[in-house]
């Protein structure tokens, strides 16, 4: 009795083996199987008769002026060829693409949150300066809404090495400053989502590369000559 394995084995060989295209050790294979297995006999007369009925039918032969036109067409020179994208170049855009994505979807930066009770200011400004030296610069601004009382900002584009102060201030309707607080972050707590973010765009991107390079080691197709 064969094993499971080797007989799904021999049994996927099959068609080359009728076809007369198998290598010495698969034609092997194949002709212990159906030496050891009657139901093996049974599906290689199935194989042989589809050949034969295949075999017999009429064949229409192209016309003369197909093969110089498909030539034409795929001939190195056509201008097309040179506007196609490469697939690393695919792949490199898809992994920039997925990972501006997940980027924007995860928002893997120091959040600053923040709430005003009595005053009405009209934006807040918010300054960020690394700890231990330089001067404070504006990051952004966030106007104010008067149904609102709590708001947050997101900042992504750190040094995850790198402590740093940021300043909150409330600016009031003629510009002049109202109230202001201040905290401290430490963008290295962000480091694991953006390795995460990062290595899940690489895999995308490695992927498409998978999928768009062309495989190696086909098999000779079947000809029902």
């Amino acid at each position: 009795m064969f094993e499971k394995y080797r007989a799904k084995q021999a049994r996927d060989l099959l068609p080359w083996y009728i076809n007369g295209t198998l290598s010495g050790s698969e034609r092997e294979l194949v002709e212990r199987w159906l030496e050891h297995t009657p139901e093996a006999r049974r599906e290689m007369a199935e194989w042989q008769a589809l050949r034969r009925t295949v075999a017999n039918q009429d064949q229409d032969a192209p016309s003369p002026s197909l093969w110089p036109r498909i030539r034409s067409r795929i001939s190195p020179r056509s201008p097309s060829r040179g506007r196609t994208m490469p697939s690393w170049s695919l792949g490199i855009a898809l992994t920039a693409i997925v990972f501006a994505m997940l980027w924007g979807i995860v928002q893997p930066g120091v959040v600053l949150r923040w709430s005003v009770v009595d005053v009405a200011p009209s934006s807040f400004r918010v300054y960020r300066a690394p700890v231990g030296g330089g001067e404070f610069e504006l990051v952004t601004e966030v106007p104010a809404r008067s149904s609102d009382r709590a708001y947050k900002f997101v900042d992504p584009w750190l040094w995850p090495f790198r402590s740093y102060v940021y300043r909150v201030e409330a600016v009031g309707r003629a510009g002049r400053l109202v109230g202001s607080q201040s905290t401290l972050a430490h963008p290295l707590e962000l480091l694991p989502a953006q390795a995460a973010i990062l290595i899940t765009s690489l895999i995308v991107g490695y992927g498409v590369l998978r999928l768009l390079k062309r495989p190696k080691g086909f098999r000779t197709p079947l000809r029902w000559a």
